[in-house]
């Protein structure tokens, strides 16, 4: 499935190119816009890493690897969340996209600290945690 995602983003970015290569610049669709088909390349290349985040949790690889996977969505999110608050998309998407974007950019900033505490050994796996507490 990652690969799909993948896939999609070298379209998304193909797309972008030939309209941009050739001038189809001006075009009324909101969708064939640069910056909406950068939008997508990008959401595509995070949902992409999320899948390998996803992957590494599952499959128990190192905290700091989780971690790193974490970060790179995060940005992927981020670039894509500071795009559609652009001046040329602003009024393009609705605003559940944006909010879905910030909350998703969060989520994956905050799984960053909690593998790389993992990783320094601060604080137990919250299994762990919720054992203690009883």
């Amino acid at each position: 499935m990652c690969g799909c995602f993948q896939k999609a983003a070298a379209i998304f970015l193909y797309l972008k190119e030939y309209v941009v290569s050739e001038g189809l610049v001006g075009l009324t669709t909101s969708d064939l816009n640069p910056d909406s088909l950068e939008l997508f390349h990008l959401l595509m290349l995070g949902q992409a890493q999320e899948c390998m985040y996803t992957k590494s949790v599952l499959t128990k690889m190192k905290n700091d690897l989780v971690a790193r996977l974490a970060a790179q969505v995060a940005v992927y999110y981020e670039q894509t969340f500071t795009l559609i608050n652009g001046e040329s998309l602003k009024d393009a998407f609705d605003t559940t996209w944006q909010s879905m974007l910030h909350l998703r950019m969060e989520v994956f900033r905050s799984l960053v600290h909690y593998r790389m505490a993992l990783c320094a050994g601060d604080v137990l796996p919250i299994q762990d945690i919720k054992e203690q507490l009883g």
